[in-house]
């Protein structure tokens, strides 16, 4: 008889995070979880107490996969920006599993730029161009709001930009949002 595979927290993460990469998150299910792991459901309860507290494992593995690709293709504002959508582009299923699904991270952007990695970027923005912080903070806001959108259209196939496009939509709308802080003296 062949020895038995012990089923460790981490084989079940990643076997989920597989489940949601193919199939999307509404395949993160104990069945399909343990199917990709060739065992029963119950190792997967040995390790964790319920589905609940696994979600909420592989959110936070999709978090870290998302920050890793952000911070290995950006070195500033705008290459944030373009690395977010090219991460909704390469990893659709799990975009849509931390930004569009009933899974998600229940904070909002308004809350979520306000980490010490984004106030940094907010007063390196506002020496920049010339903006006070509460200003560079609005604009922070609008183009991450923008972007996201363009990272949603991708990640729901709505229309297919190319990279070139990608940079001038982001461009344009940057150039626009800036202006009209300036021009308002915001």
């Amino acid at each position: 008889m062949a020895p038995r595979i012990k089923i460790e927290k981490e084989m079940i993460i990643s076997a989920a995070i597989e489940c949601v990469r193919q199939e999307g998150a509404q395949s993160l299910t104990e069945r399909n979880i343990a199917g990709r792991l060739g065992c029963s459901i119950q190792p997967i309860f040995r390790v964790f107490n319920n589905m609940e507290t696994l979600k909420l494992e592989v959110i936070k593995r999709a978090s870290d996969i998302l920050s890793e690709s952000m911070y290995r293709d950006s070195a500033g504002f705008s290459d944030t920006g373009l690395a977010y959508i090219r991460f909704a582009k390469e990893e659709k299923e799990l975009f849509k599993l931390l930004y569009m699904s009933d899974f998600r991270n229940k904070l909002s952007f308004v809350n979520a730029i306000d980490n010490e990695d984004d106030k940094t970027a907010i007063l390196q923005l506002a020496a920049s161009v010339g903006l006070d912080y509460e200003s560079a903070k609005q604009l922070y806001l609008e183009m991450w709001i923008y972007t996201h959108g363009i990272a949603s259209m991708l990640a729901t196939d709505a229309y297919q930009f190319s990279d070139a496009e990608i940079e001038a939509l982001l461009t344009g709308a940057y150039t626009a949002f800036l202006n009209n802080k300036k021009y308002k003296g915001i």
